[in-house]
């Protein structure tokens, strides 16, 4: 990760990190303390957290995703046509919005 620009990183994964039950806690803690530790912004959700506004939001979505993965690939498909251009910056300006307001 040295020499990358900084980034905010949203994980998402149905346990939160640590000790178990599997593989993927173990690895998702360990690359949350790398990536804070070389400066990146880094959050979690997981099935496991309580979560509050947007971010309940954003797990609730997540999580319906989930448990309906047809629904989801229609939906981003019908959303991909939908797009005339697909704009980074104004998806990052909205974002730095949001994380403000979350974190303000």
């Amino acid at each position: 990760m040295a020499g990358c620009p900084l980034v905010r990183v949203l994980h998402v994964n149905d346990h939160p990190p640590g000790d178990g039950p599997g593989g993927a806690e173990i690895f998702l803690a360990r690359l949350l303390t790398a990536q804070r530790a070389a400066g990146h912004v880094v959050d979690i959700l997981s099935g496991d957290d309580s979560h509050t506004g947007l971010r309940a939001a954003l797990a609730a979505r997540i999580q319906h995703w989930l448990d309906h993965p047809a629904e989801a690939a229609r939906a981003g498909a019908a959303a991909a046509e939908a797009a005339d251009v697909f704009d980074p910056a104004s998806i990052s300006n909205r974002y730095d919005e949001v994380y403000s307001r979350e974190t303000g």
